[in-house]
């Protein structure tokens, strides 16, 4: 599809492509194709190379579809020569603290949060790991409509994986409660959704000396995001009763917060620290 054609949902303040929270869409429909990824990756690339930092982290959901647009994303970027660095599935904030604390040029988020599992987004950070404004994001779609061009061979950009992102970020998922708090009188039954918190939050719910009832975790090719919240509440509901945990947790695929039920199933309190 030519540029300017999506329009409708998604697309506002003057933008083809990208809407209030990226760019999303069912996969294999324009735009969440692979090769409209690989030109959104190279204009991604050449708006920061050409500021002079060309570093981009990548990080995703556990949408099976993710494998496809981060590789595509991160030829795109290559091609245009810049430099990436992938964290493999992490919670959206995460992507956008590591962004920020590992001081690369933008963070990139393959993930449609809340949207069914068919669906995918990409969202793009700046380097203080806040959402692009609009003025940047039309600056990448005027990059889409140019030809794509790719670096000469000594200008390619090199592709690296980080080492312990999630350790990184469960040591600041600690550090925003009290020092000294300690949750070790507490049962917690934790479902983690086959999401991308699944190797983050019973990191940081142990180290703070919780006991865990773990479900939902990891991910497999037919376990990852597949549903919204409700189900999976329910399931975190229905288990609470017979295995009488102090708290129960559903961390939801839309990565967007969690809530916690006492023994008798209600809402205790809120957090979205881990989602």
């Amino acid at each position: 599809m030519p540029p300017g054609e999506l329009g409708g949902a998604g697309a506002g303040a003057g933008k083809s492509y990208f809407g209030t929270d990226g760019v999303r869409g069912t996969v294999g429909s324009f735009p969440m194709t692979a090769d409209f990824c690989l030109r959104l990756g190279w204009a991604i690339g050449k708006m920061f190379t050409r500021r002079g930092n060309g570093q981009i982290l990548i990080g995703k959901d556990t949408r099976v579809s993710g494998y496809m647009l981060e590789s595509a994303l991160e030829s795109g970027l290559l091609s245009a020569g810049a430099d990436v660095g992938l964290t493999g599935p992490m919670p959206t904030p995460a992507v956008a603290y590591l962004t920020r604390t590992l001081r690369t040029a933008a963070g990139i988020v393959i993930s449609a949060s809340h949207n069914p599992y068919h669906d995918n987004g990409i969202k793009v950070f700046d380097s203080n790991g806040n959402k692009l404004d609009d003025a940047l994001e039309r600056e990448i779609e005027s990059q889409l409509n140019l030809e794509m061009t790719g670096a000469a061979s000594d200008e390619l950009g090199k592709a690296v994986r980080i080492d312990d992102v999630a350790g990184r970020y469960i040591e600041f998922c600690k550090a925003t409660v009290p020092r000294g708090f300690r949750l070790q009188r507490l049962h917690v039954l934790l479902d983690c959704a086959h999401g991308a918190t699944y190797h983050v939050a019973p990191g940081v719910l142990e180290e703070l000396d919780a006991r865990i009832t773990l479900i939902g975790a990891p991910p497999t090719a037919s376990t990852s995001i597949r549903s919204a919240a409700h189900p999976i509440r329910s399931n975190c509901r229905a288990k609470l009763t017979p295995m009488a945990p102090t708290w129960a947790s559903p961390l939801t695929a839309m990565e967007t917060g969690s809530s916690w039920w006492t023994t008798r199933g209600k809402s205790s309190m809120g957090t979205n620290c881990c989602t």
